[in-house]
């Protein structure tokens, strides 16, 4: 059995499967859930603590960078070493395979960060490949999250800062 309060809402709602009576306001339910939806989201994609500068992407960085070229049908890896100067230059070296041949990859370029802890990075590899990727620095530049879709390409790759190990020289 429903009822009803006096603006009309619906208060009370009579399970008979259950046995039992179930009080809703379902008006205050919705606000309750999407107030509770907008706290939520605030605080996952919000603005950073504190705003990023381009001292932050500083160090030794181990990196891997996947991709497919549509256009040809090859997918390609890249796994290594880059280096960020905090001044906007990067260098970096690894191991790359494409469509199953394993080769050096190397690499300069340049990048910028956002306030908001976004940015951008212009790779130009050896060989004349060049690739122009959009990161997200996370955890005070600890990790980049980085992503490229431009024509025919996409590309994703994650960066971690490297640490010395502990008690080892």
């Amino acid at each position: 059995m429903q009822s009803r309060d006096r603006s009309g809402h619906l208060r009370e709602y009579r399970c008979k499967s259950l046995g039992g009576t179930i009080s809703r306001n379902l008006g205050r339910i919705i606000v309750v859930l999407a107030f509770c939806g907008i706290v939520c989201a605030g605080q996952a994609f919000g603005q950073p603590d504190k705003a990023c500068k381009l001292q932050d992407l500083n160090g030794t960085y181990g990196f891997t960078l996947k991709g497919d070229n549509l256009a040809r049908g090859v997918g390609y890896i890249v796994a290594g070493v880059l280096t960020a100067d905090g001044s906007g230059n990067i260098t970096g070296s690894g191991k790359q395979t494409v469509a199953g041949q394993v080769t050096d990859a190397e690499f300069t370029g340049t990048y910028q960060v956002n306030a908001d802890c976004t940015g951008t990075t212009h790779l130009q590899f050896v060989g004349g490949v060049q690739s122009d990727l959009f990161f997200v620095l996370v955890q005070d530049g600890e990790e980049a999250m980085m992503l490229y879709v431009g024509p025919g390409v996409l590309e994703s790759g994650n960066a971690k800062r490297v640490h010395a190990a502990k008690g080892k020289s």
